[in-house]
């Protein structure tokens, strides 16, 4: 039964896959592939900030200086070298874990709100460092010459998001991932036992950074341009953990879940939002107190409503809540035999 479970789980995820990839044959319109390369970001992002997130346990609230950093990596290389793309969005990926073992081992000796106040700190400190620096451009940031066109990026953010899940699910079936629950669950016994947890968290950081970094190496190459506000956001850190933990940090797929659904309404609110707007402003004094009113904030409302939902009512998330489901249905099953 378990072996059939498994042949038609594989079955439907090689079948998934190909249809994605054929998207970008159907001729479906750009913004629509713009919206599935958003997904495949934020799937990528928030799969790989939950190898240290969800399976050790360190809720990490600066993966966004990751992202930010590969893009600056792959885009200096590209453009003061002349490096091929693909080869300097490898090394925007190895950049960013070496980056990521050098915050996480002074960072990680801290726990609980003071590591997620501390990783926070990360992005605007890079920020502002990259304003500063005269070689990366400043305020003013980076042009690239790039020849990738949509479908190509929708392609190869398709491929990092796929081989970001292929590593997480690597990371659960191994020994590896065991010292990474075994520290969520009780880091001091796991100590007792002679795990080395401090070099176990470094890894668990450097492995979650590596994805974001190739990510944000794809993004400079798709936007063309880039400069420190737009790459080095304290939003983006902040939805990455919010999509994980709404799809659930248990397994592999719950930040895919979360990432997807919540994306998608993302962009579905930019689409509708001067229709909901336009209803809003009907409601007596709505434009008085609030005149600026826009689909950004609309989102963010919306975001911050899901948050304070997921924490009272699903707090192992949508996939936690399904497991759930599936238990009591279980012990029903079970309880009318007996």
């Amino acid at each position: 039964m378990e072996t059939e479970k498994f042949k038609l789980k594989i079955t439907f995820l090689c079948v998934l896959l190909v249809v994605l990839v054929s998207v970008p044959y159907f001729g479906i319109p750009e913004y629509a592939l713009s919206v599935f390369i958003a997904v495949f970001i934020y799937c990528s992002l928030c799969v790989s900030w939950n190898v240290v997130g969800g399976y050790t346990g360190y809720l990490s609230f600066g993966h966004a200086a990751f992202f930010g950093f590969g893009a600056y990596v792959s885009a200096l290389l590209y453009t003061h070298t002349g490096m091929p793309p693909y080869g300097a969005i490898l090394l925007a990926g190895i950049f960013s874990s070496i980056l990521a073992t050098g915050i996480g081992y002074p960072c990680l000796k801290v726990k609980g709100p003071y590591f997620a106040v501390v990783t926070f700190a990360t992005v605007p400190m890079l920020k502002i460092m990259f304003e500063n620096l005269e070689f990366t451009g400043g305020v003013q940031g980076i042009f690239i010459k790039s020849s990738f066109n949509t479908p190509t990026i929708y392609l190869m953010t398709l491929c990092l998001m796929v081989l970001s899940a292929l590593m997480a699910v690597l990371i659960e079936k191994s020994a590896i991932g065991i010292g990474f629950t075994s520290i969520r669950e009780d880091e001091d016994a796991a100590e007792t036992i002679g795990i080395n947890t401090s070099k176990i968290k470094t890894l668990a950081f450097a492995l979650s950074a590596f994805f974001p970094g190739m990510v944000g190496g794809v993004f400079s190459f798709y936007k063309l341009y880039i400069n420190p506000s737009t790459v080095f956001s304290e939003e983006m850190s902040i939805l990455i953990v919010l999509f994980s933990l709404f799809g659930g940090t248990m397994r592999w797929i719950g930040p895919i879940i979360g990432a997807s659904i919540l994306v998608t309404i993302d962009r579905v609110l930019h689409i509708y939002s001067g229709i909901i707007i336009d209803w809003l402003e009907y409601l007596p004094y709505f434009k008085k107190v609030f005149p600026y009113f826009s689909s950004g904030i609309l989102a963010s409302v919306l975001f911050g409503l899901i948050l304070i939902l997921v924490i009272i009512f699903m707090p192992k998330g949508i996939l936690g809540w399904l497991e759930k489901i599936e238990l009591e249905r279980l012990k029903k099953r079970t309880s009318g035999r007996d």
